[in-house]
């Protein structure tokens, strides 16, 4: 029987297949990372469940299927999702992938309907009652003096302890 200690680097659901079997980290680790993220935010859910056992995600990622993703974005999210890091699509593919997806310049990207406009709601005037008025001149009375006396300037020098500390005192620095 030999102990084994295992450290992984980052979240289990969405960690690269290469890193959970802990074969050798490339940027493509990223990618996969970047296409798991994508994934939770087209699909709602982690590619992997995040609240299992750790050894039975990291397992899940290393043997398991890949996860198929909906939605405008699949094809893009299949690609960075690839179980070997040779054949995951490199960066600048993915621009070329994503660039046909963006809106014309101007274009609001979430454009509310009118009936999720946001309506404008008039608040009633309240009056500030006496005693707070009072609280708060009373406050700003004394944030007065403790400022007033933080301001006053120190009247006596320090007490001079030895020999040194004089000469020390009566020393001037020329630049």
């Amino acid at each position: 029987m030999t102990n084994e200690v295992i450290f992984t680097l980052g979240s289990p659901a969405y960690i690269a297949p290469e890193v959970a079997a802990g074969r050798e980290v490339s940027p493509a680790a990223d990618l996969w990372g970047l296409g798991a993220t994508l994934f939770a935010t087209v699909e709602g859910r982690a590619p992997y469940d995040p609240d299992g056992p750790v050894l039975t995600t990291l397992s899940t990622v290393i043997h398991g299927d890949v996860p198929a993703a909906s939605g405008p974005l699949a094809e893009v999210i299949g690609a960075l999702m690839v179980k070997d890091p040779a054949e995951r699509v490199p960066l600048a593919e993915v621009r070329r992938m994503l660039h046909p997806l963006l809106p014309e310049p101007g274009t609001p990207l979430f454009p509310a309907t009118d009936e999720e406009a946001p309506t404008r709601t008039e608040l009633p005037v309240v009056e500030t009652p006496a005693r707070v008025v009072n609280l708060m001149d009373a406050l700003r009375k004394s944030l007065k003096t403790v400022s007033a006396q933080k301001k006053k300037p120190a009247s006596r020098r320090p007490k001079i302890t030895n020999r040194r500390d004089a000469d020390f005192q009566n020393c001037r620095f020329q630049i």
